[in-house]
């Protein structure tokens, strides 16, 4: 079992034999560079998933919050894409993807980044339709609503 081995699975086994170690080692230092890893997850997510009162599934509390915002604040009608519209678009290394924005925020596809990897920036480069909400914007849009509406935030349960 080698590098292109573990690689494969995503996942990282204890070693039966010494040899077995050894050979992963080799295979780990024939890697152009480690900064092919610069988006790999050294720890656990930070990211808290959960859900709200109305038992609405949210991949993060940034995601949650916009939603909130939008609905309670500016009044938008939200809904979550499920996997229904999708946009093709072409990654960094020239493959033909899907796109699932997010939401649909009074019929325009929103998304919403905590962070933007080599991937989002391709989805945002491709399609300009689509608006982007980052942890700026959200961010911004949390602090109105601690004003507003002081208790947003307990409407949130953690499910991670």
């Amino acid at each position: 079992m080698n590098y292109e081995f573990w690689k494969k699975t995503g996942q990282i086994k204890p070693f039966k034999t010494v040899e077995e170690m050894e050979k992963y080692e080799e295979d780990l230092c024939k890697l152009p560079s480690l900064s092919s890893f610069a988006n790999t997850a050294l720890t656990k997510s930070k990211i808290k998933k959960g859900v709200n009162i109305l038992s609405e599934k949210f991949d993060s509390f940034t995601e949650y919050a916009f939603v909130t915002y939008m609905r309670s604040v500016m009044h938008y009608v939200v809904e979550r894409n499920m996997k229904q519209q999708f946009l093709n678009y072409v990654d960094q290394n020239g493959k033909l993807c899907k796109f699932y924005p997010d939401f649909v925020v009074n019929g325009v596809l929103s998304e919403v980044k905590g962070r933007l990897n080599a991937k989002d920036q391709c989805k945002l480069d491709q399609h300009p339709q689509v608006q982007w909400y980052f942890q700026d914007d959200v961010n911004k849009m949390m602090g109105e609503m601690d004003k507003l509406i002081p208790h947003w935030r307990a409407d949130f349960i953690q499910t991670n």
